[in-house]
């Protein structure tokens, strides 16, 4: 199997632009193998030949444990681990998250989104038991934000993650603290929310986001 794979990339003074690496394979590699394979070679040269340079992107696990290898490909956003090169098209795009600053390449600063947890105050004081199993699988992958109609880059919207935090925070037997919660939610999240449930369709964990947002809103 042979395929073309452009991948947006940043050049000098944040310019993006696309390059295009050849895929030999049967397949069965995942795109975060392909990208690796590629910085993995000796001479790194593009797909019309000309000499490149390794491509930046996060990855930590590669077993949908982290949520840090998302990005778009072919107009999806996904968690790379997970997609297999022989899902994607013949002349496939991979390109990073639009709704995050860009580092470099497909690394994108996601740091807005964790400021958002620290804001929502997403943690458990005196954690109730059992604990809500559906809000602790949250990734912190950026997907939900990435196709979230309502989300603003740079906005205080927290999206589907806000909603997992807020569940989380106020998993708990402290009433101030689950007030405080209650209060940041409602400003952050609850204000602003469409209900296009986009975060719903798209998180890669199949989290019910719109089923702890009726559990949210039953809490006082």
């Amino acid at each position: 199997m042979k395929k073309i794979i452009k991948i947006k990339r940043t050049a000098e003074k944040g310019r993006q632009f696309l390059e295009p690496f050849l895929y030999e394979g049967d397949g069965n590699e995942t795109v975060i193998d392909f990208l690796e394979e590629i910085n993995s070679r000796s001479e790194i040269v593009n797909a019309d030949g000309k000499p490149s340079q390794p491509i930046s992107f996060n990855c930590s696990c590669k077993e949908k444990k982290c949520g840090a290898c998302a990005m778009v490909i072919d107009g999806k956003p996904r968690l790379a681990c997970t997609v297999h090169m022989r899902e994607l098209k013949e002349n496939a795009l991979i390109e990073p998250l639009s709704k995050f600053p860009v580092i470099r390449d497909l690394s994108v600063d996601r740091t807005i989104m964790y400021n958002g947890q620290e804001t929502l105050k997403a943690w458990p004081e005196a954690p109730q038991e059992p604990m809500d199993t559906d809000a602790v699988r949250c990734l912190m992958c950026g997907l939900c934000l990435e196709v979230c109609p309502n989300y603003i880059p740079g906005s205080s919207f927290t999206g589907g993650a806000g909603v997992a935090g807020a569940a989380r925070g106020m998993d708990s037997t402290d009433a101030a603290h689950t007030k405080d919660v209650k209060k940041e939610y409602m400003k952050h999240f609850f204000r602003d929310c469409g209900q296009s449930l986009s975060c719903v369709r798209i998180c890669p964990m199949n989290i019910p986001l719109d089923k702890l947002q009726a559990r949210l809103a039953k809490k006082k």
